[in-house]
């Protein structure tokens, strides 16, 4: 049987937007845009509120739409900020482009107790999502 992906919701701000696909065994954002670290935290937690009314537990967040090139001060912030907002998902991936990844927000957001892995490539990312704990 074949689900398609339903539409839960699209929000933004100046500098960055954020699309949400419920998906039958998870869900999948995207999010896109160039802004500062702070409107970018803000996004983080607009996703944090959203996703605890959420069926699913497992999230998948596109993040290869994002223009800024954040400092590793600025990384150790998002990913304190991801770790504080989502840390009640059972999982979560973020898949960013491959020259970007520094695992700085990872370690970070898995610090505040957030099971965040990132990857270059959205089928390893879903194949970890799902993997048995």
């Amino acid at each position: 049987m074949s689900h398609t992906p339903c539409c839960l919701g699209y929000a933004g701000t100046v500098a960055y937007t954020c699309e949400i696909e419920l998906r039958p065994d998870h869900v999948r954002a995207a999010i896109a845009g160039s802004g500062t670290v702070e409107e970018f935290i803000s996004m983080v937690q607009w996703l944090g509120a959203r996703s605890v009314t959420w069926r699913s537990s497992v999230l998948l967040v596109d993040l290869r739409g994002v223009e800024t090139v954040y400092t590793f001060t600025e990384q150790l912030m998002i990913g304190r900020a991801v770790g504080v907002n989502l840390r009640h998902l059972r999982r979560h991936a973020a898949v960013v482009r491959a020259e970007r990844i520094t695992h700085v927000g990872e370690k970070a957001a898995q610090h505040e107790g957030s099971p965040l892995r990132v990857f270059a490539d959205e089928k390893e990312a879903a194949a970890w999502l799902f993997e048995t704990d």
